[in-house]
Parts: C-alpha cells; structure tokens; sequence
C-alpha cells in the first residue's frame, strides 16, 4: 500500500536495497579498478625486465663480435699475406658463438680474400662474387644467398698508415641463432620481437622462421 504522501513500499524496499548494495558494489569497483592498475604496473615491469635483459644479451653478443674482427684485424697474414696464407690462417679462427656463422677478408673493392664458415653453405661460388665495401660497421638485414638465412655483417675497417681504407674484416651474424638465443633466456611464453628502424623483423623468439626478414605491421 501507500503511506500518505510518502513512497511505496516497493520503492522503500528499493532505496533501501540501493542503500545496502550501492556501497558494497562502489567497494567493489574500486578495489577492481586497483587490481587492474597493479596488475597493469606488474605487466610493465614485466616487460621492461625482458627488454633490458634482451638488451643485455644482444649487447654482448655484439661485444664479442667486435672483439673478435679487431683480434683478426691484427692478423698479418690475413691482413696482408697472399690468397694461400690468409685462407689458412681465418680458417684457424674460432667462432665459437652459433651465430657467428662466416669470417671473411674483403679488399677495397669488395672483393672476397679469404674466408671460413662454421656451417655448410649451398653457393660457395656466390661467396667469391664482389660485394660492397662495407659503408658501416653494423651492416643492414639481408638474405645470405650462401646460406639461405637471414644474416647482419658487422665489419670493421682495415686501412694503411697513411688512413686509407684498403678493405674490412667482416663476421656475418645469423639471426635465427640470435633468436634462438633470446629464445632460451626469455620467460616461458613471452615473445620478444627485435627490428629495424624500417620495421623489419631482424629477430623472433617465437618461430623466427616466419617472421625474420618481413616487414612487421
């Protein structure tokens, strides 16, 4: 029934259940929302500990590249000795990282000295077509018509007293074995993806097969 002038009893019933539960629902939303925002946080954090851990790995990868070309730069015979002498003697270097997949001795022109490889290749007839002169010591992401593989040249100048350049020491890094070893120190069911500025993918610590080489979106 209705009370004069007052609300109904189911509108009573109504206030008073908005009374009971408006709180505990408002409680509730807002310690939701603060799970979200701590679990969001968490997340961050997450990430940014797989980023600076990748970081930290690449970079020494890349630290024991460049301490590997200068150790072969001071090599006189592969410098400066002929054909014969430098092909033993690079052949006698130890690449003993995966992804160090081939040592090569350029001259000015580009043009194959000597090499080793520490994988079987499917063109080595390719190997002794000129290449660039190496412009830049981390080179750009390629495919390795020796290999079939995507590889990025690190390189490091060779040149005479006098300053100029008479061809570069160059490692040929295989992306695939980086990921791989991204792969291996990445938290289980994270995927860490690395690429150029141009948004191609130069590593994948999830079937890098499908995605090395292609432009990401």
């Amino acid at each position: 029934g209705r009370s004069s002038g007052g609300p109904t009893i189911r509108a009573r019933i109504l206030l008073l259940a908005l009374a009971v539960l408006l709180p505990a629902a408002l409680a509730l939303s807002w310690r939701l929302a603060g799970e979200i925002r701590q679990s969001r946080a968490e997340a961050l954090r997450t990430v940014a500990l797989l980023r600076d851990n990748s970081t930290r790995q690449l970079s020494r990868t890349l630290a024991h590249a460049v301490s590997l070309l200068r150790f072969v730069a001071q090599q006189a015979q592969i410098v400066d000795g002929d054909a014969a002498s430098c092909q033993a003697a690079i052949e006698r270097v130890p690449l003993l990282q995966a992804s160090f997949q081939r040592l090569e001795r350029r001259d000015a022109s580009g043009r194959l000295a000597c090499w080793s490889s520490r994988v079987p290749l499917l063109r080595a007839p390719g190997l002794l077509e000129p290449d660039a002169p190496a412009a830049q010591v981390v080179g750009r992401a390629r495919h390795d018509p020796a290999t079939g593989r995507f590889v990025v040249p690190l390189s490091v100048p060779l040149t005479d007293r006098s300053g100029v350049a008479h061809g570069d020491i160059r490692l040929i890094l295989d992306l695939a074995s980086m990921s791989d070893d991204l792969a291996r120190d990445a938290t289980e069911g994270a995927v860490i993806s690395v690429f150029e500025r141009d948004s191609t993918f130069l590593m994948r610590t999830q079937r890098p097969g499908e995605g090395i080489g292609k432009r990401g979106t």
